[in-house]
C-alpha cells in the first residue's frame, strides 16, 4: 500500500460502540453531524449513498463490504459518477474498540488516486469526527460545521 495515498486517524468519544455504530449509520443522525443523510441498509453488498441535505444530491456513495454492529464497517467511497464496486474503488473501515465509556475510532481510508485527493479526504474525516464526537458528548453538532469554518 502507498501510505501517500492512504490516510489514518484515531479519535476517541465518549459514546459506547454502540452509540457511535448507531451515529453512523442511521440517516437522520448523519445529517445532523455530516450535513447528508447516509442511507443504506448497511448489510454487506448492499449500497450506501451520501445524500445532501435539501436536494438529496448524491455526493458520494459505495458498497458495503464489511458491517460488523458495534465494532467494525467498511466500505467503498467514490464520487458518484465512478463505479463503487470496482476493484480499485477507494475503501473506508472504521474499527470501533469500547472501554470503561470511550470507544476508540480507527479510520483507514486507502486507495486514494492522488495527493490532492488525500489532502481533501483528511480534512473532511478530521471534520466529520470532530462534529459527531461533539454530539455524541453534549447532544448537539458543533455550533458551525467546521467545512464552514474552513471555508470562510
Amino acid at each position: 500500500m502507498d501510505e501517500t495515498l492512504s490516510w489514518r486517524m484515531s479519535t476517541w468519544i465518549a459514546a459506547s460502540p454502540q452509540q457511535v455504530w448507531d451515529a453512523l449509520t442511521d440517516a437522520e443522525a448523519t445529517a445532523r453531524f455530516w450535513q447528508h443523510h447516509n442511507v443504506s441498509d448497511w448489510q454487506v453488498g448492499s449500497v450506501w449513498e451520501h445524500r445532501r441535505l435539501g436536494d438529496g444530491a448524491v455526493d458520494c456513495h459505495g458498497v458495503v463490504r464489511e458491517a460488523v454492529p458495534g465494532e467494525r464497517l467498511g466500505f467503498t467511497f467514490e464520487d458518484p459518477a465512478a463505479d463503487p464496486a470496482a476493484d480499485d474503488a477507494p475503501l473506508v473501515t472504521i474499527t470501533l474498540i469500547g472501554g470503561d465509556g470511550v470507544t476508540q475510532v480507527d479510520l483507514v481510508h486507502v486507495g486514494l488516486r492522488s495527493v490532492d485527493e488525500r489532502d481533501s479526504i483528511e480534512f473532511g474525516w478530521q471534520a466529520v469526527f470532530a462534529n459527531l464526537k461533539t454530539m455524541l458528548e453534549t447532544g448537539e453538532p458543533l455550533p458551525v460545521f467546521p467545512w464552514e469554518v474552513h471555508a470562510g
